[in-house]
């Protein structure tokens, strides 16, 4: 939906853009630390036009957060109807012959140092979230 405000001059801008601009912000930075004068320069949208289309700061950020939620449950739903195979092949071949195939619960174990596997999901995890 293409948001047209008006503050002396037309200024247009699409809602969910700069939604995804204020939850890339916040995420990085926290509710906390991030600034009125951030969330203007990150969205690129001016201060008065933040307040008319969001309200304030808090009613922004919960915008943001339920928009994020509600983009990260499609791709998960997306994940999940998919037919093709999910999850991991290695955590997969150690669920299925990690207790009977000495050699596979080797390779699993190697490759799943618990500092690299934490590394690994987070960015998985993260990836769902790419705009």
């Amino acid at each position: 939906m293409l948001e047209v405000i008006t503050l002396g001059r037309t200024k247009e801008f699409e809602i969910n853009e700069v939604l995804d601009k204020a939850v890339q912000l916040f995420w990085k930075q926290g509710y906390e630390k991030t600034s009125m004068q951030d969330l203007v320069d990150f969205m690129g949208i001016h201060r008065r036009s933040i307040y008319d289309t969001f309200g304030d700061k808090h009613a922004l950020y919960m915008r943001a957060l339920k928009r994020y939620e509600s983009t990260q449950d499609k791709k998960l739903r997306l994940l999940v109807e998919r037919q093709e195979p999910v999850g991991c092949f290695i955590v997969n071949s150690g669920v299925e012959l990690g207790v009977l195939d000495p050699e596979v619960a080797s390779l699993v174990r190697a490759s799943l140092e618990p500092e690299a596997i934490s590394h690994y999901l987070m960015n998985a995890w993260l990836g769902l979230g790419r705009w």
